[in-house]
């Protein structure tokens, strides 16, 4: 059921819902990145909706900027968190 729903998801918003859900799951947020990409991957293979090579790219991207968003996130709030 999940697959499905996701799958779903990717067809209807694309690259756009991959890149939101690898930054997330960059970010340390508990959401199926993995699965995504992966469906993300088999439909680019399958369907021909997407273009693996744009999957590739905007997965790496996503992926660099939850990297960022993250480390600014720490780098700003970490110091008083640690200390509580």
């Amino acid at each position: 059921m999940l697959i499905s729903s996701i799958t779903q998801l990717i067809e209807s918003y694309g690259l756009v819902f991959v890149a939101v859900l690898i930054c997330l799951e960059s970010i340390a947020l508990p959401v199926p990145g993995e699965t995504v990409l992966i469906l993300a991957a088999v439909l680019a293979g399958t369907r021909h909706q997407l273009h693996i090579v744009a999957v590739v790219l905007t997965a790496a991207t996503a992926a660099f900027v939850g990297q960022v968003i993250g480390y600014m996130i720490g780098r700003q709030f970490g110091y008083r968190l640690l200390l509580k």
